[in-house]
């Protein structure tokens, strides 16, 4: 399966407990240098999690995101980045 190519962050579910900003999530995984070019890139709609489009930069994920620990994050048309709960 292609599942094994895209890139995984593994990340305690004790973080999200009281939920994770989407910014802070996006630099955990390394797919923004900085939480000003997240915003541009939420702002821009170049950012979806598991295929939802996030338009709002206080977007908080929190478990109820996670399918079976598993989230996916899309950046722009081609990047995709999965977040897994330990």
């Amino acid at each position: 399966s292609e599942g094994g190519s895209i890139p995984t962050t593994e990340i305690s579910k004790v973080e999200f407990a009281e939920g994770m900003d989407i910014l802070t999530v996006l630099q955990k995984s390394n797919l923004v240098p900085s939480r000003s070019e997240g915003r541009r890139l939420i702002q821009q709609g170049g950012i979806k999690i598991n295929d939802e489009k996030i338009t709002t930069i206080d977007y908080l994920i929190t478990e109820k995101d996670f399918d079976d620990n598993t989230l996916m994050i899309q950046k722009g048309k081609k990047v995709f980045h999965r977040i897994q709960l330990i």
